[in-house]
């Protein structure tokens, strides 16, 4: 089962895991983050949050995604499917993280 909490108020500060995934690689834990805009000031909601509007971002998570995958078996499939979630036009945190759940739950998640 998926559960998305987007109708709750975004954490302002401290570990937020709405915009974070872990896995474990070689026994050591490796964190990939999605960063977000703080420019609204006030109180957000979950679906309100907007991804940084910056390309750059998506292709330094893509390229350590990539390199942390680079001896898994079906790498190739799986970085494929990653790219194409993490690549996408989503301006909402909520949007990626409706798009991506397999990243949470499938390869080697915690």
């Amino acid at each position: 089962m998926f559960v998305l909490l987007d109708d709750v108020q975004f954490p302002k500060t401290g570990g937020v895991w709405t915009n974070r995934s872990g896995i474990l690689h070689e026994g050591k834990k490796v964190w990939f983050t999605a960063p977000i805009s703080r420019s609204s000031t006030g109180v957000l909601k979950v679906k309100e949050v907007h991804l940084l509007d910056d390309p750059s971002w998506r292709e330094k998570l893509v390229r350590k995604f990539t390199a942390t995958y680079r001896n898994a078996p079906f790498r190739d499939e799986v970085v494929e499917l990653f790219a194409a979630d993490v690549l996408g036009t989503q301006t909402l945190l909520v949007d990626l993280n409706l798009e991506a759940p397999w990243v949470c739950w499938r390869f080697h998640t915690w």
